[in-house]
């Protein structure tokens, strides 16, 4: 994944986009805290990376939201033209009907009966679709079946 994003900032450069050139250095900035933080591991799995890029994502759509509000256009602007360089090295999410759909089946396929059983639910959805939906939607999801 680190190879990828850095063969999109090469690209980025050599076209000269500043936007998707701040985007993706902000992305590698994240991993470089990431990786000399306390604690550290030794290792940056791909999934630690899309969990920070998620993150960013998240960052920039609150602050476009934030800004929407404030009535600041041009910041909104700019804030939906990172995040979309963001989501670029993000797998496709699920929409909210695609993943009430995989939820009904899993809660059939592990005979989940109550809201003990939101553990195994959230555990399939992590090991099936990583980084792939909403964790807030699937809990409310699960919430309002049982």
């Amino acid at each position: 994944m680190e190879s990828k994003i850095q063969a999109e900032l090469m690209a980025a450069m050599k076209e000269k986009n500043a936007e998707k050139i701040a985007a993706i250095r902000e992305i590698k900035t994240a991993i470089m805290k990431f990786k000399t933080a306390p604690g550290f591991s030794g290792t940056c799995t791909e999934a630690d990376i899309l969990t920070l890029i998620q993150k960013l994502a998240k960052q920039h759509k609150e602050s476009a939201d934030m800004y929407k509000a404030a009535g600041r256009e041009d910041l909104v602007n700019e804030e939906l033209a990172q995040l979309e360089h963001i989501q670029f090295f993000l797998p496709k999410m699920l929409s909210e009907e695609e993943t009430a759909a995989v939820l009904d089946k899993a809660i059939a396929d592990l005979g989940a009966t109550s809201l003990k059983d939101m553990g195994k639910i959230m555990n399939f959805m992590k090991e099936t679709y990583p980084n792939q939906y909403d964790a807030k939607f699937v809990g409310t999801y699960v919430k309002s079946k049982f």
